[in-house]
Order: C-alpha cells, then structure tokens, then sequence
C-alpha cells in the first residue's frame, strides 16, 4: 500500500457488504498478456506512447485501432473467467475489475468499463452494487 495524492493506494482492496466478501482490483492480474507475455505488453506500450508523441494522427490512429483490439483483448485475454477462478480459488463472492474498458455484469463478475468511452459507465457501491451506464 502507498499513499498518493491523500489516497490508499492497494493491489487490492476488499468490500463486506451483505455478509459478502466482494474482490476489487484493476483486473491487470485476469489479463495473460499482462502477466504471462509482459514482453508483448511492454512493446505495446513503447509503440503507443511513440506513437502518441510523434504522431499529429495519433488521436485517429488509435480509435481505428481501438474499435478492432477491445473485442481481441477481451477474449484473447480471457479475463472474466480468470477472474472467476481467481475469486473461487480465494474464497471472495464477487470481484469488481475495470482493465478491459468494457463494461459487462453478472452475479459474480463486474467489469466497470471506462468513464471516458464514448457510453460512460462506471460502478457504485451502496447498499447493492450497481453498473451504470451514461450516455
């Protein structure tokens, strides 16, 4: 844990609410690319900060590739079920992740999505847990 800008900052953070453990996490760890191939990642990331740098078509450049890499990611990086096991293997009742940017809910699962797509959605904790979507 470290402090940031007057903020806990943590790995992972846990909710109890209604006799429920709920895992909340950035959801990097579900991602294999991120945690089996950081090789990948890592030139991945180079490339778009060059890219984002260098480039006057950059903004253009990277919502092209956007609409074809978020489906990819998704299912390539299988995050929903590592995500399952991750909480069944540690005895949580649900996780809460974002990492993806696409934003999907079950009993079990919850993917925040990103508040800075083009459809907001985000999630809020109350006395239930809710994914929102704005428009």
């Amino acid at each position: 844990m470290c402090i940031l800008l007057g903020f806990d900052c943590r790995d992972e953070f846990v909710i109890e609410l209604k006799d429920k453990k709920i895992l909340v996490v950035h959801g990097d760890i579900f991602d294999i690319y991120f945690t089996r191939f950081k090789w990948i990642t890592n030139i991945i990331v180079k490339l778009y900060y060059y890219i984002r740098h260098y480039s006057p078509f950059a903004d253009d450049v990277f919502k092209l590739l956007k609409h074809k890499t978020n489906n990819f990611i998704e299912k390539s990086g299988d995050m929903k079920n590592n995500g399952l096991k991750y909480i069944d293997f540690n005895g949580y009742d649900k996780v809460i992740c974002g990492h993806s940017h696409i934003p999907e809910q079950n009993e079990k699962y919850i993917n925040t999505g990103s508040f800075c797509e083009e459809r907001c959605s985000f999630v809020v904790v109350d006395k239930e847990i809710k994914l929102i979507y704005q428009d």
